[in-house]
């Protein structure tokens, strides 16, 4: 996979019931790794660990990956709902990108270009009871 995350933003309180607004800076690395058929979409889960079940969950992409072009920087916005019954506490927000069609996880690039891992985490997330 050619792409590259740079950085990501977030509110670090949101409130159960509530929605967290998520923002993405990536780059296209290298548009030939990729399927000319293949349907990508990045998921967003809130998780109260690396390896926990989600509690919250957005998928989307912003940017039609049949236009992407290598070195396009592109921001994707992500609005994940937390659901009331949501537990408040601590949580990461783990993200990944996924072909659609295949539902086969894509590795991001590390710094020399080569395949690293297929989540990224970022965070943490304070949840905060209702008020």
């Amino acid at each position: 996979m050619g792409v590259r995350i740079l950085g990501s933003a977030f509110e670090p309180n949101v409130t159960v019931g509530e929605t967290l607004t998520v923002a993405l800076w990536w780059e296209v690395e290298d548009r030939t790794l990729l399927s000319s058929a293949s349907d990508e979409r990045f998921f967003v889960h809130i998780a109260s660990g690396k390896h926990a079940p989600q509690v919250a969950q957005e998928d989307g992409i912003g940017y039609a990956n049949w236009r992407w072009v290598g070195g396009d920087s592109v921001i994707s916005w992500f609005s994940v709902n937390i659901p009331s019954t949501t537990t408040p506490g601590e949580y990461l927000i783990r993200v990944g990108l996924y072909d659609l069609t295949t539902m086969e996880r894509a590795r991001f690039l590390d710094d020399q270009g080569q395949p690293e891992t297929d989540t990224l985490i970022f965070g943490p997330v304070h949840i905060e009871g209702p008020r």
